[in-house]
């Protein structure tokens, strides 16, 4: 009886670490700034790659999921934004993307500075969200184009 509760309560333990080791996030997004553009709306995205290996840092891609505000204020097909611009480099374990996503013709500025942050940032392995960051905790100012 007794080696049977010790062999379950050390199984119980092996998989609560082991879960907590799969669930780490493989990037740490430091940076996120926007900027207004004659086209549309620019993210400047900077992260630093912490449990992503070569062919995860290849695969990975980033994309912005707008709140209602902002998803009002741009162009869409209904399920996800425009993209305008998409680029991306990388050296090492640090990542710099830029997406720049189409606005509607004559929305004002200042609304789409307003609502530039609300939204969420995908982190993303080829179709699979990988990871969500909410872009409100980044507070640098929106600069204007």
């Amino acid at each position: 009886m007794r080696l049977s509760c010790y062999i379950a309560s050390i199984l119980c333990i092996s998989i609560f670490i082991l879960s907590g080791f799969e669930n780490k996030e493989p990037v740490k997004v430091s940076i996120v700034s926007t900027s207004i553009t004659k086209q549309g709306l620019g993210y400047d995205i900077k992260l630093k790659f912490i449990h992503c290996n070569e062919r995860c840092k290849e695969n990975l891609h980033l994309k912005i999921k707008p709140g209602l505000d902002l998803k009002s204020l741009m162009e869409s097909n209904d399920r996800e934004l425009l993209l305008q611009n998409e680029s991306k480099y990388i050296k090492g374990d640090i990542g710099k993307y830029y997406l720049e996503y189409r606005t509607k013709k004559n929305e004002p500025t200042n609304k789409i500075v307003f609502f530039s942050k609300n939204a969420t940032l995908l982190v993303m392995d080829g179709l699979k969200v990988i990871q969500k960051v909410p872009l409100k905790q980044f507070r640098e100012k929106t600069l204007p184009y």
